[in-house]
């Protein structure tokens, strides 16, 4: 019950939004306006619990000079920085955040995790239906 409920919510919202992108019916607009609105809530929450366990996670690794301290320092910098640029600057096209956070260290971590990702599916769908019999083949 613990797992199967939360997949059926995700398998039923991933199929109304999916029939709401071919069907645009004002009954499935307006359940993707509905959608999107408590999304942005749910999302900000969200942020706020996220960012919030990792500056006490990393806090505390400082403060009790755990392996790898001096890059928790780092991160806490770059979380310190990066929200004081957003929130003087805001998201603009050509702002600041764009211009030195987004493009130069964002995109390219991106990248780089996509493509870890896509050599670690294509491995496991090697070893899933790799042939090893003949009746398999």
């Amino acid at each position: 019950m613990k797992r199967s409920l939360p997949l059926a919510i995700c398998l039923g919202m991933g199929i109304l939004m999916m029939i709401q992108f071919f069907v645009p019916h004002p009954v499935s607009v307006g359940l993707y306006d509905v959608t999107t609105k408590w999304v942005r809530i749910v999302a900000a929450f969200a942020l706020v619990l996220g960012v919030g366990s990792v500056v006490m996670y990393h806090t505390d690794k400082v403060r009790r000079r755990r392996t790898g301290w001096q890059y928790s320092i780092v991160a806490l910098v770059m979380i310190v920085i990066s929200t004081v640029v957003g929130l003087a600057w805001g998201v603009r096209e050509s702002g600041p955040l764009q211009t030195y956070i987004f493009n130069p260290v964002l995109v390219p971590l991106n990248a780089s995790m996509f493509a870890i990702l896509a050599f670690y599916m294509a491995s496991a769908a090697y070893r899933a239906f790799r042939a090893r019999t003949r009746e398999s083949a």
